[in-house]
């Protein structure tokens, strides 16, 4: 645990696990996601349903009224001037 200038050194597993986990947990939300995206045929982009969802994760509304919006496409393009 100590080093020869006296520092301590911490062994890999203090930090390997979180990181290894906070990856799997990111993975398989996106996963999750995608999967949600495809069986309601949402417009919205994977990014754009992310972005709604961290949001609106703790209000008490259904998951297709959240993700349901007609300006999908245009939020997603460039505004016009």
């Amino acid at each position: 645990m100590l080093s020869s200038k006296g520092m301590t050194i911490l062994p890999q597993r203090f930090w390997c696990s979180p990181v290894k986990t906070q990856i799997w947990i990111a993975v398989s939300v996106y996963v999750l996601i995608a999967i949600i995206k495809k069986r309601t045929n949402i417009k919205a982009s994977l990014y754009t349903m992310l972005q709604i969802l961290s949001v609106t994760i703790f209000e008490n509304i259904p998951l297709h009224q959240a993700l349901a919006g007609s300006d999908f496409e245009d939020s997603e393009q460039e505004p016009h001037n």
